[in-house]
This record gives C-alpha cells, sequence and structure tokens, in this order.
C-alpha cells in the first residue's frame, strides 16, 4: 500500500523532524547494548540509508513548501496591486481632505457643494429629473470630525454615481440613500477596507440598465453591484422602476472605532447578491 508521505509530513513535521536527527544513534545503542555487534553495524548501515533517503525526502519537502511560499508571496506582491488598482474606488481631487486640514468642516461644505453643483449641471445637460441638492443625494449636513473623509467619500460616490446613470441614459433618478460606511481591518497592520453603501432609485428601460451597470463597472470609480431589483409599474413598453444597491471599496489608514467590524460589515454585504425580476 502506497505511503502518502506528503499527508504525513505536514501532520508530523515537527516530530519528524525531531526524531529523524537521532534515529541513528538510536539504532546503535540498542545494537550495543544487546552486545550483538554485528547486528548492530547491519542495523546502523540499513538505519543510515534509511535516514540518508529520509533527509533526502525531508530536503524535498522543506524545498517544496519553501517554493510554494515564495510562490504565494510572489503572486500577491503581483496581483494584489492590480487587483486593487481594478476594484478600489479612488476619489476626485477635492474629495480628500488635506492631510493637517485645520478647518475640516468646511472643507467638506465646499466638498458637498461642489457634489451637488456638478450633479445640478450634469442633469440640466441631458435635461433629466435628479437630485440636485447635497440633502437630497444623501449627504449628511454636519459630520463628525472622525467621519470627514467618510463623509467625503461619500459626496463623490453620490456626485459621480449619478452623473454615471446620466452618461448611461438614465433621465430620471428619485432617490440616492447613503447608509453609514462600514470598515474591516486588513492583515498584517495595513489599515482598513472601507465599503461605502449606497442606494439610488430611478427609471431606466432595459438597455439602460445595462449600459448603467457597464458604466459602474469602470477601475477608479468600481461599485460592486449587491442587489438590483426591477419593477414594472407602467405599461409594456414603458421605463422600468430600478432600485440598485452598490458599494465602493477603498483602503484606508484609519477607521473610526465604532465603525470597525471583525466579520461581515454591517453596512456592506449582507449576504448573497440580490437581483429581482420585472414584474
Amino acid at each position: 500500500m502506497a505511503v502518502d508521505f506528503e499527508a504525513i509530513w505536514h501532520t508530523h513535521k515537527r516530530f519528524i523532524l525531531q526524531v529523524a536527527g537521532g534515529a541513528l544513534a538510536f539504532s546503535v545503542l540498542l545494537g550495543w547494548q544487546g552486545g550483538i555487534a554485528a547486528a548492530a553495524t547491519r542495523a546502523a548501515k540499513a538505519n543510515a540509508g534509511q535516514q540518508a533517503e529520509l533527509q533526502d525526502d525531508l530536503a524535498g519537502l522543506l524545498g517544496a513548501e519553501g517554493l510554494e511560499k515564495g510562490r504565494a508571496a510572489a503572486l500577491a506582491e503581483r496581483l494584489e496591486p492590480a487587483v486593487l488598482d481594478a476594484l478600489l474606488w479612488r476619489a476626485d481631487e477635492g474629495f480628500v481632505l488635506p492631510k493637517g486640514e485645520k478647518a475640516g468642516a468646511m472643507f467638506y461644505s465646499q466638498a458637498a457643494g461642489k457634489a451637488a453643483s456638478d450633479v445640478a449641471r450634469h442633469a440640466q445637460t441631458w435635461n433629466a429629473q435628479v437630485p440636485t441638492t447635497s440633502q437630497a443625494l444623501g449627504l449628511v449636513t454636519e459630520p463628525d470630525e472622525a467621519r470627514l473623509p467618510e463623509a467625503l467619500a461619500q459626496a463623490d460616490l453620490a456626485r459621480r454615481l449619478v452623473i454615471r446613470l446620466l452618461d448611461a441614459g438614465v433621465r430620471n433618478v428619485t432617490r440616492v440613500e447613503l447608509p453609514d460606511a462600514s470598515y474591516v481591518a486588513r492583515d498584517g497592520e495595513r489599515g482598513f477596507l472601507r465599503l461605502l453603501p449606497a442606494r439610488v432609485t430611478f427609471r431606466a428601460r432595459t438597455e439602460t440598465l445595462a449600459r448603467a451597470l457597464g458604466e459602474l463597472q469602470v477601475a477608479g470609480s468600481f461599485v460592486e453591484v449587491l442587489g438590483c431589483t426591477v419593477t414594472r409599474e407602467r405599461g409594456a413598453g414603458e421605463p422600468l422602476l430600478v432600485e440598485l444597491e452598490v458599494q465602493a471599496l477603498a483602503t484606508v489608514e484609519q477607521a473610526p472605532v465604532a465603525a470597525v467590524s471583525a466579520g461581515t460589515p454591517a453596512g456592506g454585504r449582507r449576504g448573497p447578491r440580490r437581483f429581482g425580476r420585472e414584474r
């Protein structure tokens, strides 16, 4: 029967390393104590050969284990930046709190006003009906100082979310909601992953909805689609009512203590993605 040496190695690695080094001496000692010199010699030679084979196997496993670790490290080093570059939300200039900024509240007020004016100007270009005030876009009025970076990111998310929908052909956005963000600590003391959710309700035809989802899946402005419910409230051929739930991901150095989650974030994914049918 073949022995799965690799499985044994991973299970009993520490014990094998401790025992293998003393196997030869133990065998010789037994032979000497028994007074059978020839048997001891033969056992020693046999054991020496077996130990040499064992050491070769151990060296091979250690080398393979090191190789796998090296591969994993190389993959993490090469793939992680590419994945993050594709999937993380990068805030536009004017929506990132400068280091050392002392007038944070004023900086945020200006950013929220810019978000609203950008949306209003874009909606006018397309002759569309959308929320055009910071309050209607779901932005907080006076965020806590600890949540200023988060509030700025929400302003940027609401602004670009509506603008992307308009560029895709949506002409009627009725509601934008911005639930609280949540944070998950990254491994290795490398800051936090911030999950910034948003819900938007609008009317669109099927082909427009498809374009809108495509507009939201681009590098730098990528949002994860958590749910999409489509309802047909009018007659055939009329625009559908769409309730879209998304979240933007970003890595940050710090997070509000009360918002950090050890597991599944409360404001982010809450189980399987939800997609509703037309009805």
